[in-house]
This record gives C-alpha cells, sequence and structure tokens, in this order.
C-alpha cells in the first residue's frame, strides 16, 4: 500500500510538473507558477526537478510582476476602504504567486493584525452573552470571530 500510495504521490508531481511546462510553452506564466509550486508542494523532495529554477525565471517576465502588482493594488484599495477580508485574499493570491513579495507579506501581516483585533471584539462580545446566557448570540459571536479570523483559537474552540 505504501508503494502505491508513493507512486501515486509521484505521479502527480509528475502531473503539475507536466502542466507547467505546458503552461509555460503557452505563455500562461502565473498558472505555469502555480503548477510548479504544486509540484513541489506534492513531493517531499522541495527541489523537484527544476520546478524552483523554473519559478524563479518566470517571476522576473514582466506580466507576471504585473500580475502581482495588480492584485497588490487591488488589496491595497480595500484594506484601505476596511474591506478587511477580500484585502487579505488579494494579498494571498499575490503570495501564491510570489511568496517573497514584500508588499503582499506585509499588507496581509497589517489585514490579520486588523482582522485578529476585531475577532478578539467579537468574541469578547460573544463571552458577555455566554454569562448572560444568550447561547444563540454567543455562538453567532463566536462564528464572527472565526469568520473573521480563522486562528482565532478560543472562538473556535467556544
Amino acid at each position: 500500500m505504501r508503494i502505491y500510495i508513493r507512486n501515486l504521490i509521484a505521479g502527480r508531481t509528475e502531473q503539475f510538473y507536466q502542466a507547467g511546462i505546458r503552461n509555460e510553452q503557452a505563455r500562461l506564466f502565473v498558472p505555469a507558477i502555480l503548477s510548479y509550486r504544486d509540484a513541489i508542494k506534492s513531493n517531499d523532495d522541495s527541489g523537484y526537478k527544476d520546478a524552483k529554477d523554473r519559478i524563479e525565471k518566470l517571476l522576473e517576465n514582466a506580466g507576471v510582476k504585473v500580475t502581482i502588482k495588480a492584485y497588490n493594488d487591488r488589496g491595497i484599495a480595500l484594506y484601505n476602504a476596511k474591506q478587511l477580508l477580500p484585502a487579505k485574499a488579494q494579498f494571498a493570491e499575490a503570495l501564491r504567486i510570489d511568496a517573497k513579495d514584500d508588499t503582499a507579506n506585509d499588507y496581509k501581516k497589517k489585514a490579520d493584525r486588523d482582522l485578529s483585533k476585531l475577532a478578539d471584539a467579537a468574541y469578547a462580545a460573544g463571552e458577555t452573552l455566554l454569562k448572560a446566557y444568550n447561547y444563540v448570540g454567543a455562538q453567532n459571536k463566536f462564528r464572527e470571530a472565526v469568520t473573521l479570523f480563522p486562528e482565532h483559537e478560543e472562538a473556535r474552540e467556544k
């Protein structure tokens, strides 16, 4: 069974890699990067074939840079409009392409910090409602906290 699973993973990894090559040949550079990243992710060998080198080369492409900038620009506009969840999603998309992008990393951290504060407030409101025996209201506040910031452990436990 272990051999079967290992072969299954190896085949899937190679499929991701080949999809990256096809996308690169078709000049679909962002999908190529994502396919190469999937190949690396699905394999224990973080240097699967030449996927890392191909990604680094593709990140220098002007079209890829424009795509990352577009995600960041939309994210910044949403962040400034206090639409934190959609902003975070834009920065996450930019980071899927280039995990080292400073702008996306910085703003995602800011959005996470702000969402964490909002989740803390929702959690505190839920605690207050829980003490007042308003279980439905408390549950809604705890859900709100988890929706805003899924990493909020206390709210997830409640």
